[in-house]
């Protein structure tokens, strides 16, 4: 078999070139998203709920791109509650000064900063994001992108793993981690006791109850970047 090492399913084209410089060093990694995001025609309830908020609450990048590059023309005026610095960067670039970021990257973190806050509070998201967790009643959500994945996507990938042997995977949300699994059902000589890195609790928790091994961050900011030092240091310890 020929040694890809690891699976990263986040996007290349997303991460820094420092930290595909830091995997390529210890590995060849393998970059498969799981996931093919697309924006969705809004109505004219969600463009006038949009015109009305207060808020955004942008919790993806995906989302923030389809903010800035589309919704902020039907309202300019509402502030923005984001997961990251990085993200806050990327609004700030356009001259927007008004940008919360959350004191942690994860969506539980959100949740006081919320309360705190007088005005009406949109939440941007995908269709697989937010579900059922403890955010205000007050928060509404408009879904302004897709989340799709379905077995020709699967297929493909499971092709991509034919003749490598993957022994350490980022997993970056539990939905990417349900269509794994599919995967390695097509594939699973490709599999070996692999490691799972994740990025945040709720993924870590529904892969430990599969008794499969995962590393966590040990901070909730910059948990990427962590993840994949994690992931380039064990290597290099068992080599």
């Amino acid at each position: 078999m020929i040694a890809v090492n690891f699976l990263i399913t986040y996007p290349q084209k997303r991460m820094s070139e420092s930290l595909k410089e830091k995997l390529a060093d210890v590995s060849d990694p393998l970059y498969c998203p799981l996931r093919l995001l697309q924006p969705v025609t809004l109505t004219v309830t969600e463009i006038h709920t949009i015109q009305e908020a207060d808020y955004f609450v942008i919790t993806s990048q995906f989302a923030l791109s389809i903010y800035l590059k589309k919704l902020i023309t039907f309202n300019r005026s509402a502030g923005l509650i984001v997961l990251s610095k990085k993200m806050a960067q990327r609004v700030r670039a356009i001259g927007k000064q008004a940008v919360i970021v959350a004191p942690e990257e994860n969506q539980r973190s959100l949740v006081p900063i919320l309360k705190s806050l007088t005005g009406y509070i949109i939440v941007l998201s995908g269709n697989l994001t937010l579900s059922g967790n403890s955010l205000p009643k007050t928060v509404e959500t408009v879904r302004i992108y897709e989340n799709k994945w379905d077995f020709a996507m699967q297929e493909t990938v499971a092709k991509k793993l034919a003749n490598k042997r993957i022994n350490r995977v980022l997993v970056t949300s539990p939905s990417g981690y349900q269509r794994l699994k599919e995967v390695e059902k097509l594939q699973p000589t490709s599999f070996i006791q692999p490691t799972y890195y994740v990025l945040g609790e709720q993924t870590a928790g529904i892969i430990y109850k599969d008794h499969k091994r995962v590393v966590k961050p040990d901070r909730h900011i910059d948990v990427l970047k962590q993840m994949i030092d994690k992931m380039c240091q064990d290597e290099r310890k068992n080599n």
